[in-house]
């Protein structure tokens, strides 16, 4: 766990740097001081909701109802 902290933290550093230095886009910039600030209030990413096509990526079937195998009519 630790690498993936260090490597976040040099993430981290890396943006500072480069969104100090004004070599972004004023509209990234507007977003990743959002994001930051977001994560200094504590706010959490929402979760985005897994489609049964990334379930299938992972190896997990999903049975839809009323998607065919059952009674007609």
């Amino acid at each position: 766990m630790m690498p993936r902290i260090a490597a976040e933290e040099q993430l981290m550093a890396i943006n500072a740097v480069a969104l100090g230095s004004g070599r972004i886009e004023k509209r990234e910039t507007r977003r990743s001081i959002e994001r930051l600030e977001r994560m200094a209030r504590g706010e959490r990413q929402a979760a985005a909701k897994a489609t049964p096509q990334m379930l299938a990526m992972i190896g997990i079937s999903v049975k839809m109802p009323g998607m065919g195998g059952g009674e007609s009519g």
